[in-house]
């Protein structure tokens, strides 16, 4: 994972669990610990919650 996610870029994407790498065009909604893609519920891991919710707020603005 370190490997796909050092080729794409930063302001698109983010790895959000150990196993997930998710689009942040494709986010249809975040709900407390999960992203949700279409029919897709997506854990974000307590590890990573902070930094994506920061990242999150700043593209947003």
């Amino acid at each position: 994972m370190k490997e796909i996610i050092g080729q794409l870029p930063a302001d698109r994407f983010s790895q959000v669990h150990l196993s997930y790498i998710v689009s942040h065009t494709h986010i249809d909604s975040l709900i407390r610990n999960h992203i949700t893609i279409g029919t897709a519920i997506i854990p974000i891991s307590t590890s990573r919650k902070t930094t994506f919710f920061t990242m999150w707020e700043e593209w947003h603005r």
